[in-house]
């Protein structure tokens, strides 16, 4: 396994990110910023039948955080959300030292490097987080959340 941090799938998902855009429509979308370092993530999540056909991220940040958004847009493609809210505590777990957990698939196994720098995993769980909070404000009545 490499443990580099900056490998070269992370760096091709900071240079080139996937679904790094806003869309015109969405069904729900939250925002995250860790003040400490200045990482901002918004995450827009279209959902049909209780399915996520579509992610797209905007923010700004240093290469892992926009590298983990990206990744992680590209795995929630057609996941249910019922899968889906379970992806921030699966990816803190492998933070924390599960590399071969099930949830670690090839898109977002680069990320698992990032658990020998502790000082990273902010910025790689900002995205997921945002995750947590935009799949909580579905049940919202404008499917919003600041």
């Amino acid at each position: 396994m490499n443990t580099s941090l900056y490998q070269p799938e992370i760096l091709r998902h900071s240079m080139d990110p996937a679904n790094r855009s806003e869309p015109t429509d969405y069904s729900v979308k939250a925002s995250l910023h860790n003040p400490v370092c200045g990482d901002q993530i918004t995450l827009f999540l279209t959902v049909d039948s209780d399915c996520i056909s579509a992610a797209h991220f905007t923010g700004s940040g240093c290469a892992i955080c926009i590298a983990s958004a990206s990744m992680m847009t590209t795995k929630l493609a057609g996941v249910a959300v019922s899968e889906a809210s379970g992806y921030h505590r699966a990816m803190e777990s492998v933070l924390a030292g599960s590399p071969d957990d099930p949830f670690v698939c090839d898109v977002i196994r680069p990320l698992t490097a990032v658990a020998g720098y502790r000082g990273r995993l902010k910025c790689t769980l900002l995205a997921w987080r945002a995750l947590d909070r935009a799949l909580a404000s579905l049940s919202t009545p404008s499917g919003d959340n600041p």
